[in-house]
């Protein structure tokens, strides 16, 4: 593909908590033969703080974002082939878009299924819900799969998860959060946005998987939804030590068989939590809440704990906004990066 059609190539991206179907719906799309969706990108924040206004480039910038980008943890399993990439970076001319320059990137991903006629490329990362506003920012040209799971199974699915270690407030402010920047997103830009509930694309994947395609506008292959084929897929592109703890069921037939598992795994204690934190936005997206109240105690430790999730939520905005090498050289960024970011600012307050 020459590097005009790979600069008009549109993105679209995966909007969704982690635990809300975003890997099975990327799995389906990664199968089609017109859509590249790679693994997960979990360093896309970092570069667009970092490179995302820049507007021109040079090699020695390019082999610096190219360094960055290569050294993403999540992306070590892309198996990009470095002596292309570098010939199809260095083939860009100097007034490139970062956009457009990520889609080099993307494009040597290589997938376990094969490419006829790329029209799209995808990106499904998790994290990136929370980051809505900036990336739609960055990526005005953009559509955007929103899916949403309901709030008490999201969390009851996040918390078997080790590294997933919040609080059960902080997770469900993290639900809330990012489903009302998407909402606000979605109701400015209608025709940008795709609303997809988990329970629908599991209980209906046939009508749902349609109207994905529909929405990118190309052609929907029911062949894709077959779990033989994804696990042929899934096999070779995902450590089996993953599978069993992350995904144990993505090679299965979807169904909504783990749907309402939370009833069972979360206590009356947390449903009512979840319920008394997310409830209100949950309604709006079918989720009814439980007739379960919290104690007057209770409310005052959630409360507690919402004050501390918004605290963190303004460290990480601080430390989202230190430069890429700062960033690198931070160990235990909890304790000090908010210091590193007003010592940042002095110096650059005393050179101007």
């Amino acid at each position: 593909m020459k590097t005009d059609e790979i600069r008009q190539l549109p993105f679209f991206f995966i909007l969704g908590r982690p635990r809300s179907g975003t890997t099975l719906l990327r799995t389906l799309l990664d199968a089609h033969p017109a859509v590249q969706i790679p693994l997960e990108n979990l360093g896309m924040i970092q570069l667009l703080y970092s490179f995302g206004r820049k507007k021109s480039w040079n090699s020695q910038e390019l082999d610096r974002l190219k360094a960055a980008f290569l050294g993403i943890r999540s992306v070590e399993g892309w198996q990009i082939n470095q002596d292309r990439l570098n010939k199809q970076l260095h083939a860009l001319p100097s007034d490139c878009r970062f956009s457009e320059i990520l889609k080099i990137f993307y494009l040597n991903y290589q997938s376990a299924f094969d490419k006829t006629s790329i029209r799209w490329i995808g990106d499904k990362t998790p994290v990136n819900s929370l980051y809505a506003k900036k990336i739609f920012s960055s990526f005005s040209d953009a559509k955007y799969i929103h899916l949403v799971r309901d709030y008490r199974a999201n969390l009851a699915s996040m918390k078997k998860q080790r590294p997933f270690s919040p609080s059960e407030t902080a997770m469900l402010m993290q639900w809330k959060r990012s489903v009302r920047q998407i909402e606000r997103l979605s109701r400015q830009h209608p025709g940008r946005f795709l609303l997809l509930r988990y329970e629908d694309l599991a209980g209906e994947p046939e009508e749902s998987f349609r109207k994905v395609c529909e929405f990118l506008e190309i052609e929907y292959i029911p062949a894709l939804l077959d779990p033989g084929l994804r696990k042929k897929a899934v096999q070779k592109i995902y450590d089996p030590s993953f599978l069993n703890d992350w995904q144990p069921h993505l090679s299965e037939k979807i169904s909504l068989n783990h749907a309402r598992k939370w009833e069972k795994e979360l206590s009356p204690a947390s449903i009512a939590k979840a319920d008394y934190v997310a409830g209100k936005t949950g309604k709006k997206y079918g989720y009814e809440p439980q007739t379960i109240r919290l104690s007057v105690f209770s409310i005052i430790k959630t409360e507690l704990k919402k004050s501390l999730f918004f605290l963190n939520e303004y460290n990480r905005y601080l430390y989202d906004r230190l430069p890429y090498q700062k960033k690198m050289k931070i160990k235990n960024r909890k304790r000090i990066y908010s210091y590193e970011f007003i010592r940042f600012i002095k110096r650059k307050l005393g050179r101007t």
